[in-house]
């Protein structure tokens, strides 16, 4: 699931996903991805921590950036505001591996 997940938002060929360790993208790279994008950029990602199996919450500088409309595009299964600029994505079984990428 994480391929597909990854490939949709920008990242590494199926190659890349499907070999058995996970294979970092470059910084360059990973802040390119349409997540971050939707996000409001790698510079506005205080933290993002795997909290439960299928989700990762993330905590944004300035919330104001968050496009709602580019992260339901980016193939993210739902979000939930939690607090003022602190949101729970519903990633799916991969979401470990997702947010060590957006660190």
């Amino acid at each position: 699931m994480f391929s597909s997940l990854f490939k949709k938002l920008g990242g590494g060929d199926d190659t890349a996903a499907a070999s058995s360790a996970p294979v970092a993208a470059p910084a360059a790279v990973r802040s390119e991805l349409p997540l971050v994008k939707a996000l409001g950029g790698k510079s506005n990602i205080r933290s993002a921590t795997h909290i439960a199996y299928t989700r990762v919450r993330i905590e944004l500088i300035n919330p104001a950036l968050l496009d709602v409309i580019a992260l339901r595009q980016t193939g993210v299964s739902g979000f939930c505001t939690i607090a003022p600029g602190v949101y729970h994505l519903i990633i799916g079984v991969d979401a470990g591996l997702l947010a060590k990428e957006l660190e």
